[in-house]
């Protein structure tokens, strides 16, 4: 298993190189930070096990705070853990895949009727912004799901509705290992531009049925995520 190789580019790519604070609680919210980045980009793969004795190593820790790390993860829904087998991260089934885009629309689609709603031409011109588009250098893929993540939260935020937004991030960190399988077609700016400025002048208008529509595009994704989930499987 290359998992510390790939670990330790991912933390030096993050200047996250050691952890050497003496408080529990901060070292423990540091190696849960580091491992969090870790699953999320892909450096630690869905089904690998958390080793303790070689993640305490690598970290320059004891066991105790990697123990405290990865029960925060698992409240989290990124690690499982199972008698006498310990920790690994967590892989989906195609049914999960589907059930966790069924909320992930259902959240996001009241949210947009909200905005919609409200018709502040600010909040429309921010969530332009936020996407980024013609940027002159090419991101990765690990980045670019990430800034549509802070899209989609920035649009449940903007519905001004504290009980969606709580929801929303519920399952994030779900989504977000979930689309470690992704294909990248689905982040490319021409998707991009498709989806969310359609999205975003529907909302301007008003117009509750094309905003219904144009969020679809959730299906043909959370589609494609099932196949490739079922596949990594079977692996």
């Amino acid at each position: 298993m290359g998992d510390l190789k790939l670990l330790k580019k991912v933390l030096i790519g993050n200047r996250i190189t050691k952890l050497d604070l003496p408080d529990l609680s901060s070292l423990r919210d540091q190696v849960a930070n580091s491992l969090r980045q870790a699953i999320l980009t892909g450096a630690i793969m869905p089904g690998e096990r958390i080793n303790e004795e070689k993640f305490a190593n690598y970290f320059g820790t004891s066991r105790p705070p990697l123990r405290e790390a990865i029960r925060i993860l698992e409240k989290e829904g990124l690690l499982v853990s199972s008698p006498r087998r310990g920790a690994k991260v967590r892989a989906f089934s195609g049914v999960e895949i589907l059930e966790i885009y069924e909320v992930r629309f259902a959240i996001e689609y009241c949210a947009a009727m909200a905005v919609s709603r409200l018709q502040d031409n600010e909040t429309f011109d921010t969530l332009e912004k936020s996407l980024h588009l013609g940027r002159k250098t090419q991101i990765g893929l690990s980045d670019a799901i990430t800034e549509d993540l802070v899209f989609h939260r920035l649009l449940v935020e903007s519905s001004r509705n504290s009980k969606l937004l709580e929801m929303w991030d519920l399952i994030a960190g779900q989504l977000r290992l979930a689309l470690v399988l992704i294909n990248p077609k689905y982040f490319e700016e021409e998707f991009i531009v498709s989806t969310h400025l359609s999205q975003i002048a529907a909302m301007r208008r008003g117009d509750l049925a094309e905003l219904h529509s144009v969020l679809g595009s959730f299906d043909e994704v959370a589609q494609n995520l099932k196949q490739r989930w079922e596949n990594f499987r079977i692996v």
